[in-house]
């Protein structure tokens, strides 16, 4: 429905315009019309003219379908009936979202684009595999807060209750959840600093990358992806990539490509929600990223006390809290 409104909108010439995309991998695009814009600015309106609506779905499902021969990727949303499970889970994000629209957050000017912060309300996407009859045990993120899109360098100018934030998120997430899964206790310290045969120190975004691509897939890694290449030492194979990553978790190396990575991701969403609830029910407003959160400087404490707890009542272990630099 919604690329035929664009079509229709765009044909009128004065609300927006639609540049379509023929290629694949492309996303259309719509920006508002020049006329719209010149009205916008006569008539002086600001952000707080412009709210979103609350009621769209909050509980989503999908399936992520692969072409590996194209190298296509698409998302089928699967509709699923109401059973109390979906009511429950739903009735969960509707608490949380009452709880953020009433938040002050605000993004002051650090001489960037602007950033739009009206929009609240968060969504929780969880994922089926093909062949299988909906379920909510799999994923479970929660995405659409306007946060989530800002770049680590501009977080410096987020404001929680007009106070600067502290980042915060749990060490190594899911390389400690897989320890668990396996029935095992997560070590101490940094692991993805482990894998010194790959320069740990120099290449941890595309370790920690390669690393959460061996829990999701369920075969062999033989090639490093294109996208992740130039994160890695040069001239390294997908072999000894993954040579490097087995024999530095050899406790858990029969883990890997499993397909465990969902899984593993829907206990991730389980401490994210119970912390989210539990900072809600003392009055502390929270930025859930994905394994972590953001929270008015003030609140540190009381919010690495809270996820601290949280991961122990969901896994049974107190996983370590790490602050974040902001820049």
């Amino acid at each position: 429905m919604l690329p035929r409104l664009l079509e229709a909108l765009s044909e009128r010439g004065s609300m927006v315009e639609l540049q379509k995309s023929n290629q694949r991998g492309i996303a259309s695009s719509c920006t508002l019309h020049t006329g719209l814009l010149a009205d916008m600015k006569r008539f002086q309106w600001r952000q707080g003219d412009f709210h979103w609506d609350s009621g769209a779905e909050t509980i989503v499902l999908s399936i992520t379908k692969r072409d590996f021969a194209r190298k296509q990727k698409t998302i089928e949303l699967i509709d699923y009936e109401e059973t109390p499970e979906a009511t429950a889970l739903r009735a969960e994000m509707s608490h949380l979202n009452r709880a953020l629209r009433e938040a002050q957050f605000t993004f002051v000017d650090d001489g960037g684009p602007p950033v739009i912060t009206a929009h609240r309300d968060l969504i929780r996407h969880f994922k089926i595999r093909e062949g299988e009859k909906p379920r909510f045990e799999l994923g479970g993120r929660i995405f659409n807060g306007w946060w989530q899109a800002i770049p680590s360098h501009r977080r410096h100018a987020i404001r929680i209750n007009r106070q600067p934030i502290v980042d915060l998120d749990i060490s190594s997430a899911f390389l400690r959840l897989a320890y668990i899964e396996a029935g095992l206790s997560p070590p101490e310290g940094d692991l993805y600093s482990r894998v010194q045969r790959l320069d740990a120190a120099s290449h941890r975004d595309g370790i920690k990358r390669i690393i959460s691509a061996m829990l999701f897939r369920e075969t062999p890694l033989t090639r490093i992806p294109s996208d992740i290449g130039a994160q890695l030492p040069r001239g390294v194979t997908g072999s000894e990539v993954r040579a490097a990553i087995l024999s530095a978790f050899p406790e858990i190396a029969d883990i890997f490509e499993t397909g465990i990575g969902l899984r593993l991701m829907f206990t991730e969403s389980q401490i994210m929600m119970r912390i989210l609830s539990g900072l809600i029910d003392i009055g502390i407003p929270a930025m859930p990223m994905h394994d972590g959160i953001m929270v008015q400087r003030s609140a540190q404490e009381v919010a690495v006390k809270t996820m601290t707890e949280a991961a122990a009542d969901i896994t049974g272990h107190r996983l370590p809290i790490t602050l974040k630099n902001i820049s």
